[in-house]
């Protein structure tokens, strides 16, 4: 049980630092060695987490899948905590899904129970993720309304990877209202609070602070900060060694890399602009490799399914290792994490020359 939850909170500070896939790795341990040692009520948050980092890879699917066996395993707790998280998941899905009175209605059940219940931190994330729906409906002002009153929250809570994020949202309504130097602003205090720890939060400022760039007819320097966002996300993408995991994550960073590639080709950047088709490139093609399984390739890509089918096989050991954790399992495990960086590092060898 002591393991389970080590595993568990290895599991959620890898998601909060961008390491998705050994967040993943942590929280499926944590939730298989628990099945006979811990409660419905343990496995149930083990779930939500897993819902949540597969909802930061964009897989829907499977974000739903843990969501619902979350609930289902924490329908006997009560507890208003685990309520309002579910409901804010859903709500989530929906309006990524294009569900907006899903999510609308989700967000008001959330809202409600966690106002009833006077839990401040689950308010400003159900709040911010409100400022999020009502900001794709043109409300700017509302939305903004929003995400102040949960940035308000987060720093009486020191919650700084929140408050960053409410930051990046704060920035993204400002821009869609045309001020451009605060969304500026917005962008660099959420970099500040970062100060590097947090992947996600350093790329997607850069991205954003890139659009203002360009938008002001800065285009040397939104280049440049494309080349360093596009630095911070490879450091998320060259720890996935699942493509199905990389393969769902490819759709925004596909989008920053086709602004890209015209903005480095007009400034004469042949360099630039072919880092930005070999990052494309490489994204396009695991996302290929893991939705189809009858792919017909050359050599070098019946090479790349094959050590897709070794990696996944490690990491299944090393996961089943974990049930039996002595010191013979242990050891066996060492060996076998090598070998999956040893393979891992090849996938992405050969990724670079296609």
């Amino acid at each position: 049980l002591t393991l389970s939850n080590d595993l568990f909170n290895l599991g959620n500070a890898h998601a909060k630092s961008g390491h998705y896939q050994l967040a993943l790795q942590s929280l499926e341990a944590a939730l298989e060695l628990g099945k006979k040692a811990t409660t419905a009520s343990r496995s149930g948050l083990i779930e939500l987490y897993l819902a949540r980092v597969w909802l930061q890879l964009k897989n829907h699917t499977l974000a739903l899948e843990h969501v619902d066996r979350a609930e289902e395993l924490l329908s006997q707790t009560k507890q208003a905590d685990s309520q309002v998280n579910i409901a804010r998941l859903r709500a989530r899905i929906c309006y990524e899904l294009g569900d907006q009175d899903k999510a609308l209605s989700c967000l008001t059940h959330a809202l409600d129970v966690a106002g009833h219940n006077n839990i401040p931190t689950q308010t400003a994330l159900t709040l911010r993720l409100l400022g999020e729906v009502v900001l794709s409906q043109q409300e700017i002002a509302q939305a903004q309304d929003n995400f102040n009153r949960s940035l308000e929250t987060f720093k009486q809570l020191a919650m700084q990877l929140e408050q960053a994020n409410c930051l990046l949202s704060l920035a993204r309504a400002a821009w869609l209202g045309q001020n451009l130097p605060q969304a500026r602003d917005y962008c660099q205090q959420a970099l500040d609070l970062s100060r590097g720890d947090y992947l996600e939060i350093e790329w997607r400022a850069r991205a954003q602070l890139a659009e203002l760039e360009l938008q002001s007819g800065q285009d040397q320097h939104a280049l440049a900060l494309i080349t360093e966002a596009a630095q911070y996300l490879s450091r998320i993408q060259r720890q996935f060694w699942q493509p199905a995991v990389a393969g769902t994550y490819a759709h925004e960073p596909a989008q920053m890399f086709a602004s890209a590639l015209p903005l480095a080709t007009r400034l004469d950047q042949p360099e630039a602009a072919l880092q930005f088709m070999e990052a494309n490139k490489a994204t396009t093609l695991v996302n290929q490799l893991g939705s189809s399984s009858n792919h017909s390739a050359g050599k070098t890509e019946k090479e790349l399914s094959q050590l897709r089918s070794e990696i996944n096989w490690m990491q299944n050991q090393i996961q089943v290792n974990l049930s039996g954790a002595n010191m013979q399992t242990l050891l066996q495990m060492r060996s076998l994490r090598k070998e999956l960086q040893v393979k891992s590092r090849r996938y992405e060898a050969l990724i670079s020359q296609l």
